[in-house]
């Protein structure tokens, strides 16, 4: 290293220069050294830091990933923790499937696609009568009864593509005892792919309910063939109060069909005048579940009316369960008509039976008070009236008698076969008295005509009906008898010049 000094006059000018040279050879190199070791230092100070930076990076990773693993390994604990619960409600689960499969009642097998058992419960056992563990191995088609065997391998062929519970009836042969039998219910059991892994089956023993459902059937049978014949209307509802069930006399007298009556269609062969009134009673007896009296008028399709006397009740199983409604219709048109004829007969015989009275106590009251004691012939003529209105009188109240006992069903008919024209007859022999008092003269068309009948009582009818034509005919004119035969009955009649009497 030189260093120079300039030396100048006192004008300012250079005289001369002063210099001093220095080695500084070894400073050099102790600086270069240093500026080597400067930056060495730099160096390692750079990467240092670097170093550092990399330390604590790699630090925050492994805190993150240790704190990673210790998240880890609590889900992994609580992972363990649901699986040993998971496990523990499969194991109970598992349990509850076999008490079940064990312990129920109905026989339980579970077989491959080919109907070779895999897993039979006791209850299945029971009723094949073998151990179930004896039953693994073994086609179930072998406890099927022998004419539903193939029935049982077109059930089996079938189940391949359906889906679902199937069900069936067959007959099961257990080892060695008697056959019975059951209701089998199937299911598959299939792999994604859709193919049979197995097929689970129930088998219950319904002799019980096929011999209920015989004696079901054999019980409808008697009521239907006691109802057929019954000569009493009988008819069947629902709940509602909607017919399900009507018997041939119930659709005689109502007129309709068995198709006709049923739901609601009843109601149209009722009277119109009565039809709202008994749709509105029958409805609200229905409602309220109680029986249900009456009369009712039906219109059948001929235009005839005919009367029906109407008892409904609830019907209730043996557990108190509604059913529905049975009741019974009686026809009671006869009875109504004849109920009619006796009060206009009374009525008439209250007449009737004036006239004789009046008779003869005017007859008596003549002959007890001596009036006619000096005349002989005028009281035999009072006698002889007396005598008159008497037998009349007998006739009438013998009438009265007779239709008491006809309405009380005490009348004893003797039926046999007679001749028409010997019964008319016979009436005009004892007429012809009257007859013959009334200038009138009887005349009987001739007839073939039989008729089933008690003769006593026809004779006696036809003397009344003969008498009355008498009695109401003018003198000089004739009574004719004539019969008309039908398919089904015989009419007599007796025509006169009378105005007649109303029917």
């Amino acid at each position: 290293m030189a260093r120079a000094k300039a030396i100048y006059s006192e004008s300012g000018e250079p005289l001369r220069s002063l210099g001093v040279l220095l080695d500084i050879s070894d400073r050099k190199s102790i600086e270069v050294e240093r500026q080597r070791a400067d930056e060495y230092l730099q160096l390692a100070h750079t990467q240092l830091l670097q170093r550092t930076e990399q330390l604590e990076k790699v630090n925050l990773e492994l805190h993150q990933a240790l704190e990673e693993l210790q998240i880890t390994e609590e889900q992994l604990r609580r992972s363990n923790h649901q699986l040993e619960t998971t496990i523990l409600a499969v194991q109970l689960q598992r349990q509850r499937y076999e008490d079940l499969f064990n312990f129920a009642p109905d026989g339980y097998l579970v077989t491959d696609s080919y109907g070779i058992v895999q897993e039979a419960n006791q209850a299945a056992g029971n009723l094949l009568h073998r151990h179930s563990s004896a039953l693994v191995g073994k086609p179930l088609a072998v406890y099927i009864g022998k004419e539903d065997k193939l029935r049982f391998r077109t059930y089996l062929a079938e189940l391949q593509p359906l889906w679902g519970r199937q069900t069936y009836e067959l007959t099961i042969q257990p080892h060695q005892i008697k056959a019975f039998p059951a209701a089998i219910a199937a299911s598959t059991i299939r792999n994604p792919q859709g193919q049979i892994i197995s097929i689970r089956w129930l088998i219950q023993d319904i002799s019980d309910r096929k011999q209920a459902e015989e004696s079901l059937r054999r019980s409808e049978a008697k009521f239907r063939s006691l109802s057929e014949a019954s000569p009493v209307g009988i008819f069947m509802t629902d709940i509602q109060g909607h017919c399900i069930y009507t018997n041939p006399c119930c659709q005689e007298i109502c007129g309709y069909t068995f198709e006709e009556a049923l739901g609601e269609g009843w109601l149209q062969f009722i009277h119109p005048e009565e039809r709202q009134e008994i749709s509105a009673r029958w409805f609200k007896s229905v409602s309220q579940r109680q029986e249900i009296f009456g009369e009712t008028c039906y219109v059948r399709k001929d235009g005839s009316l005919r009367f029906g006397r109407v008892r409904s009740a609830p019907l209730f199983s043996d557990t108190g369960e509604l059913m529905g409604y049975v009741g019974t219709i009686e026809d009671i048109t006869e009875s109504r008509a004849i109920e009619t004829m006796k009060d206009e007969f009374i009525s008439i015989v209250s007449h009737e039976l004036r006239t004789p009275l009046t008779a003869i106590r005017g007859s008596l009251g003549l002959l007890a008070s001596g009036v006619l004691n000096n005349k002989p012939e005028v009281a035999q003529q009072m006698v002889e009236i007396a005598s008159q209105d008497t037998e009349r009188l007998v006739r009438l109240v013998n009438d009265i008698l007779d239709l008491e006992r006809l309405e009380s069903q005490r009348v004893r008919l003797n039926l046999q076969w007679w001749d028409a024209a010997t019964l008319l007859e016979k009436s005009v022999k004892t007429v012809q008295p009257l007859a013959a008092e009334s200038d009138i003269s009887i005349l009987i068309e001739p007839t073939s005509a039989q008729v089933w009948a008690d003769g006593d009582l026809l004779i006696q009818t036809l003397v009344n009906l003969i008498g009355n034509a008498i009695k109401f005919s003018p003198p000089n004119t004739t009574v004719t008898l004539k019969v008309q035969n039908r398919d089904d009955r015989v009419l007599f009649h007796a025509l006169d010049r009378s105005l007649g009497i109303k029917p």
